[in-house]
């Protein structure tokens, strides 16, 4: 629960920041959550208002779960994107899965 208060709160600021920033961009955005498990808060669209209000309603559970969501991320890419980007916020090291050196590998293929 270290995301509690502050931190979720400067999260959501962040996304909505990034949301605005790729607005005129018209490029496909997905957006999923982590804590033990990894759960698609919204998926592949350019409808950044939607997008943003899913982010907005996030909550604090414990764990922090990285392998997951980057392998729901990684699923969840627009079939029309010709590359794909994965961005990440977390606030500390995986708790559970792949270890943190593996994680960079397994991003990175």
């Amino acid at each position: 629960v270290s995301m509690l208060g502050e931190p979720l709160e400067e999260l959501i600021k962040a996304s909505n920041k990034f949301c605005e920033k790729i607005s005129n961009s018209h490029v496909p955005l997905g957006a999923c959550k982590f804590s033990r498990y990894a759960t698609l808060v919204s998926s592949s669209s350019t409808e950044y208002s939607k997008i943003k209000k899913s982010l907005s309603e996030l909550n604090v559970n414990g764990g922090t779960n990285i392998e997951e969501a980057l392998t729901m991320a990684a699923s969840n890419n627009s079939a029309m994107a010709k590359r794909h980007i994965i961005v990440l916020m977390s606030d500390g090291e995986p708790t559970m899965g792949m270890s943190e050196e593996e994680l960079v590998d397994y991003a990175n293929d």
